[in-house]
């Protein structure tokens, strides 16, 4: 002990001040109070309900990227095939109510990719969802797009040769028109897979409702 307060002693001043406002510290120093321990607890709480929705919210907008994608390609060959020799009135006729899942495993009405062969268009690989496809001749004679076409993309899961629907609401749609209605993002409204809201609002070249929307002649703006 003589030691240590010797070489205390010997230090300048300064040190020495430092010396014991750093021990008188460390001595302070306990476990955390209940309080404490409450108020961290109680603030994680708080952090965590306001993060995780967040981070749920930014990981589906990221899955929307996929349907989003496709649908464009596929409303952009629909108007496509224009351009091999085909009337608009036989376009709307091959295309309109046509669905397509990853498998396409149920046969009928399942055969976008048939449709748009002319075009090479194809899903994306890895693709879950399901897509449908409405298209109608613009009113306006002439105008363009000639056709409108909206897609309605469902998600879902594949097993094997089946593809499953998922729990709605779980749809993401598509319009060739850009909207500048509510809940429109330019061509693609993500809520009823995002945010699970139940109605759809009529925008570009899509019919409003809830579910699978059909094309309408005219652009809803």
């Amino acid at each position: 002990m003589e030691g240590k307060c010797s070489e205390i002693g010997a230090m300048p001043v300064a040190d020495q001040i430092r010396y014991v406002v750093n021990q008188r510290k460390q001595s302070s120093q306990g476990g955390f109070t209940l309080i404490e321990l409450m108020v961290v607890v109680a603030i994680i709480g708080i952090l965590a309900s306001i993060g995780i929705p967040v981070f749920q919210n930014f990981v589906k907008q990221a899955q929307t990227t996929d349907p989003t994608q496709n649908s464009a390609a596929i409303a952009a060959s629909v108007n496509g095939m224009l351009g091999v020799g085909m009337t608009v009135a036989a376009v709307v006729s091959a295309v309109d109510g046509m669905v397509e899942d990853p498998t396409e495993a149920t046969g009928g009405t399942h055969n976008i990719s048939t449709a748009l062969s002319s075009m090479a268009w194809s899903l994306s690989s890895g693709t879950t969802w399901e897509y449908t496809v409405h298209a109608k001749a613009n009113a306006t004679s002439g105008a363009s797009p000639p056709i409108f076409v909206c897609v309605t993309a469902q998600a879902g899961s594949v097993s094997g040769a089946a593809w499953t629907a998922a729990t709605s609401p779980t749809y993401v749609y598509f319009s060739s028109v850009p909207s500048a209605k509510t809940g429109w993002t330019q061509n693609t409204f993500t809520g009823n897979y995002v945010s699970g809201t139940a109605t759809v609002p009529a925008g570009g070249s899509c019919a409003g409702g809830s579910g699978v929307l059909a094309a309408v002649a005219t652009s809803g703006g």
